[in-house]
């Protein structure tokens, strides 16, 4: 289920600016503390932390060297989407 889609008409700016993820949060009526944002690249990252949202970088995809996603201080690095849900349960 999709609860909320944003697309680069939405806001002016782009990742890694914040704005792409506050206008979802606001779109769902939550603050941006509430959410946690999964990503492959650095951008992801820098908008996370930017928009006060947890940051969860991945390692699979191989588009960006491992390295490059640690630099930007990730709350999490996962190896595996079932992490998500250890992730997940540990907020709640």
């Amino acid at each position: 289920v999709v609860d909320v889609i944003i697309t680069s008409e939405d806001t002016a700016e782009r990742k890694p600016h914040p704005a792409p993820l506050l206008k979802a949060a606001e779109k769902l009526n939550k603050e941006p503390a509430a959410f946690a944002y999964v990503g492959d690249y650095r951008g992801d990252l820098i908008a996370a932390r930017e928009a006060g949202m947890v940051s969860i970088a991945v390692s699979w995809g191989g588009m960006f060297p491992v390295e490059t996603l640690m630099a930007e201080g990730p709350d999490y690095i996962i190896e595996r989407p079932d992490q998500l849900l250890e992730i997940f349960q540990a907020h709640n």
